[in-house]
């Protein structure tokens, strides 16, 4: 590895850990959203309104995910791009993913 190299993989992977920072502090909105269109959901009378709280809530966590695998995608092509292994970042989303499955599965219920 040249010095060049070296020092492109060190401000790459640098700038990864700002990102990480930056998708935890996005993924950690979208969790405190869910959790308030829980409350909203619960003190719902109507079986209508519940059902489009869980669509909805289940839709924004997948599309969140999304989001979230094709940001660390780019990133991870970018280093590939730069001869850099991309499997050197890499995003723990899971929280999310079960928050997801979790309303997915109360909007597959009201169908």
């Amino acid at each position: 590895m040249t010095a060049t190299t070296s020092t492109r993989r060190r401000v790459l992977l640098d700038e990864w850990q700002d990102l990480r920072d930056e998708l935890h502090a996005m993924e950690r909105a979208a969790l405190a959203y869910l959790d308030a269109l829980d409350v909203v959901r619960r003190s719902s009378y109507s079986a209508a309104a519940v059902k489009r709280i869980d669509d909805h809530a289940a839709d924004y966590a997948w599309r969140t995910l999304d989001l979230i695998s094709d940001i660390v995608g780019d990133f991870q092509r970018r280093l590939d791009a730069d001869n850099i292994d991309p499997g050197s970042v890499s995003y723990d989303d899971s929280v999310l993913q079960a928050e997801a499955m979790s309303w997915a599965k109360r909007a597959e219920a009201r169908r």
